[in-house]
């Protein structure tokens, strides 16, 4: 589904692994909290839970899904292959190679009855791929640090507001601070600093975009609680003072 706005409150029975490639979601299984995921992202969903999917309104995903069920689903959910979890979400570390990888089990699917078994591997393929380190969490097999910068990336523009202390991450991450800002700025063009202070601004004017709230609770809200250095790192990235931009937008707040 190019772009899907739909949004999902049921219990399944049949069990499904999606993939959104660009777009955010907010995810929920029974009355945890949801959880705001930002692609590329995996989930996925089982019987019996009543999960709850969506998106904000006028916003939109890249939705691939794949369902399943029958005794191997059943063992995937029993040996762990597909993990039960009250956030039962991956990021995507390798979006391009996630991307072929649905391809792959797409056109198993769709070769009919003679590439099920090609469609299988290609679907444990996926499964398989949802095991490897989070983001956010030290890398007790230390994986490459390009990989745990890049999901670390993804961690700070899911939670921007969070206080990030990246000497900690280099830390975990089991390089010097040196070379993990250098690593980072050569990763995603900025150090880790400026790339937290881009994606606090960045969430600001979405919620300038599509919200009432004043500025001072949207600033406190991403991290920024002095006014004065929030206005004048949204100017700086926007071009425009908060107010002016949320007028531009088309958001007048009474």
């Amino acid at each position: 589904v190019p772009v899907c706005s739909v949004s999902i409150d049921r219990a399944f029975d049949v069990f499904a692994l999606n993939y959104s490639h660009v777009g955010t979601i907010d995810l929920a299984v029974d009355e945890t909290p949801a959880q705001h995921l930002t692609g590329p992202v995996m989930w996925w969903t089982w019987p019996g839970p009543r999960f709850r999917y969506a998106t904000e309104p006028g916003e939109s995903w890249d939705h691939r899904y794949v369902v399943f069920d029958g005794p191997r689903a059943a063992r995937y959910q029993r040996s762990g292959l597909l993990p039960i979890s009250a956030n039962p979400y991956r990021r995507v570390t390798d979006p391009i190679r996630c991307l072929e990888n649905w391809q792959n089990l797409a056109e198993c699917i769709e070769s009919g009855p003679g590439g099920i078994d090609y469609a299988v591997l290609a679907l444990e393929n996926l499964l398989l791929s949802l095991h490897g380190p989070g983001p956010h969490n030290p890398p007790t097999s230390r994986i490459p640090l390009e990989m745990y910068i890049d999901q670390l990336a993804q961690s700070v523009r899911d939670k921007p507001a969070h206080p990030w202390d990246f000497a900690a991450e280099a830390q975990r991450a089991h390089v010097s601070i040196t070379h993990f800002r250098r690593c980072f700025r050569r990763r995603h063009g900025v150090p880790p600093q400026a790339f937290l202070r881009l994606s606090r601004v960045q969430l600001a004017a979405r919620e300038l975009r599509l919200t009432a709230l004043p500025i001072k609770n949207i600033a406190a809200r991403v991290g920024m609680h002095d006014i004065f250095y929030f206005t004048k790192q949204f100017r700086r990235q926007f071009g425009y003072p908060p107010a002016s931009y949320r007028r531009i937008a088309g958001l007048t707040v009474q």
